[in-house]
């Protein structure tokens, strides 16, 4: 036969056992540890309390435990009663006794024992919640009531949150919403205490509506120990608030000013992000390609696509710089630069090769001159040479007669 496991505090008899004839030896606490290590094997378990005999028996203690599930408490009460346990004495282990007339009132589970139930049975991973807005609803109340409430009447942080608990393995998705509010005190000095506050209260708003999205779930146990999960959004939990509660939060929050600016903000920050990492990736791939280039020694050069863009910008304004320069120049100056016809070609190299003719026959003659002139000189010095030797002989001759 299946069991059924809700989010609810267990108050039924066949999931509660009494622990009994435990010894006076040990302290509380110790029991405690002891009992929680030996009966948390056989399932998960709400509470472990332990409490000391009545004065009229005989020293020692007794315990009641409570578990989630009543098949873990079966097995746990087979498996430990009149057993020594953790002690040298047995211990009697019995289940609750049932109370048909008394009808216990379901307690929602706070989000820890909530978040506490589905890691053991969906797994860590088995389930995930996503927050579907998170409101301050505070300055919108004061706006509200701002003609109806006194001066002298403190103010408080009030938050509202909306969010869904959400089962893959399942394709069960449960919404949930709560709401939390939060005394200011005048006489708290510095902004530190407002925002501890404000933190806690949003942190309160989350937790009742993580409760509230698991009290409309249900854990079906199978006979073969298959796990499934039933989805009950209409029945009513005292922490649950209504679905017409829930319609008016969810409408008060939308009419607020600045509804959804917190998504805006998420894109805008995530944008600029994005174009930041490119123009990063971009410059360090510019960095890379010059300092590739003046290893390969090609100054001045960039194979980077910014080089490229750089180069045929600078060309485009060089041109555009030229043709300004040319239209702004005078008429006999633009004669001068612009392109010669065949004609004005061919005379003017024929005038250049006239003039260098004329050059090199001048350079020819100078060179005769220069020739004849040496000759001449040559010519005078052998003259004089030969009148110098004449005249010595006669002078030789002279002295040999006398």
């Amino acid at each position: 036969m299946a069991e059924l496991v809700s989010f609810t505090v267990p108050t039924e008899s066949d999931k509660t056992l009494l622990v009994w004839e435990l010894s006076s030896g040990p302290t509380a606490e110790a029991l405690h540890h002891s009992l929680f290590a030996v009966f948390s094997q056989f399932g998960l378990l709400f509470s472990v309390r332990v409490f000391p005999n009545a004065a009229v028996a005989r020293p020692g203690f007794y315990a009641i435990i409570k578990f989630y599930s009543a098949r873990d408490a079966h097995r746990a009460q087979k498996a430990c009663d009149q057993k020594q346990l953790f002690q040298n004495s047995p211990v009697k282990v019995r289940l609750g006794t049932k109370h048909k007339a008394v009808q216990h009132q379901a307690l929602a589970l706070n989000s820890s024992q909530c978040q506490e139930l589905a890691n053991y049975y969906f797994g860590f991973n088995g389930w995930s919640k996503r927050i579907i807005k998170l409101q301050d609803l505070s300055d919108l109340e004061e706006r509200a009531n701002e003609d109806t409430v006194p001066p002298l009447q403190k103010q408080s942080l009030k938050f509202f949150c909306a969010l869904e608990v959400v089962l893959p393995s399942y394709e069960c998705r449960s919404p949930g919403a709560g709401m939390a509010e939060e005394t200011l005190d005048d006489l708290e000095e510095g902004p530190l205490s407002f925002l501890m506050k404000r933190r806690t209260t949003q942190k309160l708003a989350i937790q009742k509506a993580v409760s509230d999205a698991f009290q409309k779930l249900l854990i079906v146990i199978l006979e073969s120990g298959k796990i499934a999960v039933e989805y009950r959004p209409c029945e009513e939990i005292t922490d649950a608030s209504t679905a017409d509660e829930l319609q008016d939060l969810i409408q008060l929050t939308k009419e607020v000013p600045g509804y959804g600016y917190n998504n805006k903000l998420i894109l805008a920050i995530s944008v600029t992000v994005v174009v930041m990492i490119l123009i990063i990736v971009f410059c360090l791939v510019e960095i890379y390609s010059h300092r590739t280039a003046a290893k390969e020694g090609k100054e001045g050069s960039s194979r980077g696509f910014f080089g490229s863009l750089l180069r045929k910008r600078c060309s485009e304004e060089s041109d555009n710089q030229k043709g300004f320069f040319w239209r702004r120049r005078p008429l006999w100056l633009r004669d001068m630069y612009r392109p010669l016809n065949a004609t004005r070609k061919k005379n003017m190299a024929q005038k250049l090769h006239d003039k260098d003719s004329s050059d090199e026959d001048e350079i020819f003659n100078m060179e005769l001159g220069e020739a004849g002139k040496a000759t001449a000189e040559k010519t005078r010095t052998t003259d004089s040479t030969t009148e110098e030797l004449g005249d010595e002989s006669e002078t030789a001759c002279e002295i040999v007669t006398e």
